[in-house]
């Protein structure tokens, strides 16, 4: 198979090239920012080369060069592009760029041999994709995972092929310092998993530090986060220390980060794009060295849309997406994590619970779980406590599981209807992702969305799959 290449520009010339890619045999993917790149890469590679512009919106070409050493440090990047003076030059030599090639598109015939050589000298450098993992039992050859999970991760949250998909997104990024933002409705276990990505990072010496920012109001949040100073407000009678400071050399995690206030928006943007901050009522400059994940139950799309939060914010904490599907929408994971959760509350309860009847085990098992994961364990905890015997009845599960008779017919249909829609939206746009979110009306990352969500998978990898222009 000849060479994948992903051409990341916003410039009208990106497609000029794509074509003359195409018309020689490669396969290309193409991104409009470093955003997009990212989210390209990650999640349709391995690719084998990357051609970047500098000068983009959101994430300029300098920043994804940076991440994408994080994830590949052997990736082969050419920059293309008309700011070709000495200091960006040099700046391409420190980050390990391959080659750095001035538009407009001139010489092609010397791009494509450019081009070829390195993509032979990658080929005989590694013999195979260097985002190839060792293998997880459930996961096919090409989407292996090098992670360090353990049984208790994946009794807590599952082994169904939605969950591997997750932990072996997890083994690409953690190793990286890439800003994630984790996605999903209350209880779908979103801290655990961003546990799971400091735990696997370098950063796992450090300190692992929560804030839920719905917590507290707009004045103790500044002060939760950035801290403060003796005096700076009525009541603060010594300095504190804010959790970005306690974070430092670790990971900092911002849950419920949709429901913060827009002054405290822009000092979060401040954070992220500088790394440094001052206390509430201080004047000294903190520099800190985090890594930062983020999560949400809330659409921020919707939400950037109706100017409740800070588009630009949106953005950088977006870098990494990870949507953690409800738990009705894997139900495979119900029996597992049922069983986790009673042996681990009959051993610290002193019972003797060692399963359940099949038909407690059913209701379990179609029940919708508005509350997910954490509701699931509430209800085995309160089953196990009031079980009188060794096996878990019909009798001891709350009312409302009892009485409940399956899936709701008209959620059924409207989960397959769309999902039906959207399949039928890329295959008259012949897959491509582009043009497909355009004619929904919806955005591209609304798009990537519902792909996860609905488990679209894309047809063998071709010229036309691949691109997006």
């Amino acid at each position: 198979m000849d060479g994948t290449v992903l051409i990341v520009d916003n410039d009208p010339q990106a497609g000029e090239l794509r074509r003359l890619f195409l018309r020689n045999g490669y396969h290309v993917a193409t991104a409009q920012n470093g955003f997009e790149a990212m989210a390209e890469f990650v999640e349709n590679g391995p690719f084998e080369m990357v051609i970047t512009e500098l000068d983009m919106p959101i994430m300029d070409g300098w920043e994804l060069i940076k991440k994408l050493k994080g994830l590949d440090p052997k990736i082969p990047v050419v920059i293309w592009t008309r700011q070709n003076s000495v200091e960006n030059a040099v700046q391409a030599l420190r980050l390990g760029v391959t080659d750095f090639l001035s538009k407009p598109l001139q010489d092609t015939q010397g791009l494509l041999g450019t081009v070829e050589r390195i993509l032979e000298h990658r080929r005989r450098e590694t013999g195979k994709s260097l985002l190839e993992f060792p293998s997880v039992p459930g996961l096919s050859k090409s989407r292996k995972v090098n992670l360090n999970l353990n049984e208790g991760l994946m009794n807590t949250m599952g082994k169904s092929a939605k969950m591997m998909q997750i932990y072996d997104l997890i083994s690409r990024i953690a190793q990286t310092d890439c800003t994630v933002l984790i996605l999903g409705e209350t209880g779908t276990g979103k801290e655990i998993i961003a546990q799971a990505i400091h735990h696997n990072s370098y950063r796992r010496k450090g300190p692992f530090i929560t804030c839920s920012c719905s917590a507290f109001s707009e004045g103790l949040l500044e002060s939760e986060l950035f801290g403060h100073e003796k005096g700076a407000f009525t009541g603060a009678i010594r300095q504190k220390v804010g959790r970005f400071e306690q974070s430092h050399k670790g990971t900092i995690f911002l849950d419920e980060i949709g429901e913060i206030s827009p002054s405290t928006q822009i000092k979060l943007l401040h954070v992220l794009q500088e790394r440094n901050f001052e206390r509430v009522g201080g004047e000294r400059t903190i520099e800190v060295d985090i890594r930062v994940i983020a999560a949400t139950n809330r659409d921020l799309e919707k939400a950037v849309a109706e100017k409740a939060f800070r588009e630009d914010l949106y953005y950088r904490i977006n870098v990494m997406p990870i949507y953690l599907a409800p738990l009705r929408e894997r139900r495979e994971d119900i029996p597992l994590l049922a069983m986790n959760f009673l042996r681990r509350y009959a051993s610290s309860n002193d019972k003797h619970a060692t399963g359940f009847t099949p038909t407690s085990l059913e209701l379990l098992s179609h029940y919708d779980w508005p509350g997910n994961v954490r509701e699931l364990e509430n209800v085995v905890e309160r089953s196990v406590i009031l079980a009188r015997g060794p096996v878990i009845g019909e009798e001891n599960l709350p009312a409302n599981l009892r009485s409940f008779t399956g899936l709701s017919k008209s959620s059924t249909s409207l989960y397959e209807n769309e999902k039906h829609l959207i399949v039928q939206v890329l295959e008259q746009t012949n897959w491509n992702k582009h043009a497909a979110a355009r004619q929904l009306g919806i955005s591209r990352s609304s798009l990537y969305y519902k792909l996860r969500k609905y488990e679209i998978q894309f047809p063998a990898r071709t010229s036309f799959a691949m691109g997006r222009g």
